[in-house]
């Protein structure tokens, strides 16, 4: 009877174990069945070129998804997507993708899923910054734009500063006068042309017109002030009117325009650490040109941090007979290598 006893208690307790085993497994698979799917919270729709459609299905705003594109680390163009919205994201292409299919790899802390990019060729557009927006980017290279009529090839910057920038003009420190001319010069196809090039100030009016107003300037001086003194500076302006502007002449007073930069007192400093850093700050009160004995009223494409021509970097300096960051004109010539870009 005993022996009967214990085994009656030994089957007692081995019915709970193999419950509670049962209730622990069966917990585990529906908990894990509802975080995958709380852990779900967006969902590709579709594409169209390099742009993807995708919906925040989750009860949390999305603020960060990272991408890879054929296995490589691409940044996004992006805005906070909230619950339930429909967005539209932008890989923010470095090297020029061929035609065919490609693949977007995109995660949020949670989750990834995959987009299928299928790529015709480069997109066509009034500048890079639309051309960017309605998926056409295939990275940064040469592409046609279609400028007051005709059609003319641009360099696009489609990775840097969120993309969509234009060239506009290469000023080369060993020529004077080198973007000293409201007409085209030579092509705007190459960043780091040999010699000086530029758009006419007519493609550029209608590029800002049609776009955000900003131009993003790379300077690298060497000579300042009459010694070695090198200098790298990124600025950006934001031009009121652009049409106002002029890149050979003096224009009117009190043309009003927004500045931010950053630069380093070293001619080989990185150009891309310091126009991010530029970027990413805020842009500062309104400045008024004004005319100045230094030159006439500060007038062109990138300008520093007055409304003069004295200021820290100028479109033309007269006595310099180009750009400059020093306008010493008592010392030997000064100019600035300078590459303007527009969006």
């Amino acid at each position: 009877m005993e022996n009967k006893g214990i085994s009656t208690v030994i089957g007692v307790i081995l019915m709970l174990m193999i419950t509670i085993a049962l209730a622990g497994t069966a917990y585990l698979y529906i908990s894990g069945t509802f975080t995958s799917r709380l852990a779900t919270p967006f969902s590709v729709i579709g594409s169209t070129g390099s742009k993807v459609t995708i919906r925040n299905d989750g009860t949390s705003e999305i603020t960060k998804i990272t991408a890879t594109l054929d296995g490589q680390s691409v940044n996004l163009k992006m805005q906070p997507i909230q619950p339930g919205q429909v967005a539209e994201i932008i890989p923010l292409i470095p090297s020029m993708l061929s035609v065919g299919t490609h693949t977007l790899r995109l995660c949020t802390s949670s989750m990834c899923s995959t987009a299928i990019l299928t790529i015709t060729g480069p997109g066509t557009g009034k500048s890079c910054l639309e051309i960017l927006n309605n998926g056409g980017s295939v990275g940064d290279g040469v592409y046609t734009l279609k400028l007051d009529g005709v059609d003319v090839q641009v360099y696009c910057d489609m990775s840097t500063n969120d993309g969509g920038w234009t060239l506009a003009a290469v000023c080369k420190a060993s020529e004077a006068n080198n973007c000293w001319d409201v007409g085209a010069k030579g092509s705007v196809t190459n960043p780091n042309s040999p010699t000086s090039v530029k758009l006419s100030d007519s493609n550029i009016k209608t590029i800002l017109n049609n776009g955000e107003k900003i131009t993003r300037a790379y300077w690298r001086q060497q000579n300042r002030y009459d010694m070695n003194n090198p200098v790298t500076a990124v600025i950006f302006n934001k031009i009121s009117n652009p049409n106002d502007w002029s890149s050979n002449g003096c224009g009117s007073e009190g043309k009003e325009f927004f500045q931010k930069r950053a630069f380093e007192n070293n001619i080989n400093a990185d150009i891309k650490l310091l126009s991010d850093a530029a970027y990413t700050s805020s842009w500062g009160s309104p400045i008024y040109s004004q005319s100045t004995g230094c030159s006439c009223a500060v007038n062109g494409w990138s300008n520093g941090d007055r409304g003069d021509s004295c200021g820290f970097a100028t479109w033309f300096a007269s006595c310099e007979s180009g750009p400059s960051m020093s306008h010493c004109c008592i010392c030997a010539v000064e100019r600035a290598d300078l590459v303007v870009w527009i969006r």
